[in-house]
C-alpha cells in the first residue's frame, strides 16, 4: 500500500549531527519504491507568527472571513505546511534537544502546520474535532544529557510531552518518540549500547508501518 511519507528535519550541524545520523538510519529503512518529501527547516527557516500573520489567520480561519490575494500570499508557507501535513500518512520529525525541548524552528513549524480548518476544527457541538486521524508519527531526537533522577534532572525532558500533546490534538494515535540520551555524557561503549538500541526500536516500527 502506498503511503505520503514527509521527513522533517533541523539538523543544522549537517555531518556533525548525531541526529542526523540516526534519521539517515531510519531513511535507508524506507522500501524502495517509497518516495517522500523533506522539509530542512535549516535551510527553509518558518516565518514567525507576528502581529501581522497572527491578525490575517484568524480572520481566514477563525472568522471566516475571505483575504486578498496579497493577504493569502502572506500566509503562503504556512499553508504549504500545513497541505502537506494534512496529505502524510506517515511523518518523521528529526530535532536535536535544545534547552529541554525542541529547537525554535520546530515549535514554529508545529505552529505554522497545525491549522483550524486544516489539521482540527473546533464545534460548538462536539468541541475539538482532529483532521489527522490517519496521521503516524515518529519523532526522533538526541541529547547531550541524561535526564532521570541520578542526575536531578528527571522530568526536565519536554520533547515527549509537547509531541504527544500537538499531535494527539490533530489526531494521531500512533506516536512513537525514540531518543538516545547521554551522548556528551556516557562513554562511548555505552553510546554505542544506546544507539543499537534506538536503531532496533526504529527497525521494529519501520517494519510495522512499512509492512502494512
Amino acid at each position: 500500500m502506498s503511503m505520503n511519507v514527509l521527513v522533517v528535519k533541523y539538523t543544522p550541524r549537517e555531518e556533525e549531527s548525531r541526529t542526523k545520523a540516526l534519521l539517515e538510519y531510519v531513511i535507508k529503512l524506507f522500501p524502495e519504491d517509497y518516495i517522500y518529501q523533506e522539509v530542512d527547516l535549516a535551510y527553509t527557516l518558518p516565518e514567525l507568527m507576528d502581529r501581522r500573520k497572527i491578525a490575517l489567520y484568524y480572520r481566514r480561519n477563525y472568522d471566516q472571513q475571505p483575504l486578498t490575494e496579497q493577504e493569502e500570499a502572506e500566509l503562503s508557507q504556512m499553508d504549504s505546511f500545513a497541505d502537506q501535513l494534512v496529505q502524510t500518512d506517515i511523518l518523521i520529525v528529526a530535532c536535536p534537544l535544545y534547552n529541554f525541548g525542541v529547537p525554535a524552528p520546530v515549535k514554529a513549524w508545529i505552529d505554522a502546520s497545525f491549522q483550524r480548518g486544516k489539521t482540527f476544527d473546533v464545534t460548538e457541538s462536539n468541541g475539538v474535532v482532529p483532521l489527522c486521524d490517519h496521521l503516524r508519527v515518529l519523532s526522533l531526537y538526541t541529547a547531550g544529557i541524561v535526564f532521570d533522577e541520578v542526575h536531578n534532572t528527571e522530568g526536565m525532558n519536554t520533547i515527549e510531552s509537547l509531541f504527544e500533546a500537538n499531535f494527539r490534538w490533530i489526531g494521531a494515535t500512533d506516536i512513537r518518540i525514540i531518543g538516545i540520551e547521554g551522548l556528551d555524557m556516557v562513554p562511548p561503549e555505552e553510546v554505542v549500547i544506546r544507539t543499537k538500541e534506538a536503531h532496533r526500536r526504529i527497525t521494529d516500527i519501520c517494519y510495522k508501518w512499512f509492512q502494512q
